[in-house]
């Protein structure tokens, strides 16, 4: 099974809190929004993950 992030976009509704970071790498109690999603599907066996990205791609590609 295979997999589709949509990540691409401002954030705008999450500003100020976007402002100086992509709106994936938001900590959550302790784990960034995108480390939940991936963690998540790879712990029900889905590996083959696609992340669509726009705004900000290269911090989020570092990232991950």
């Amino acid at each position: 099974m295979k997999a589709i992030i949509l990540a691409a976009g401002y954030g705008n509704r999450m500003r100020p809190l976007t402002d100086s970071l992509h709106k994936t790498m938001l900590m959550v109690a302790g784990k960034t929004i995108i480390g939940r999603i991936v963690e998540g599907l790879v712990e029900n066996g889905i590996t083959d993950i696609v992340v669509v990205t726009g705004y900000r791609a290269e911090e989020l590609s570092n990232y991950l």
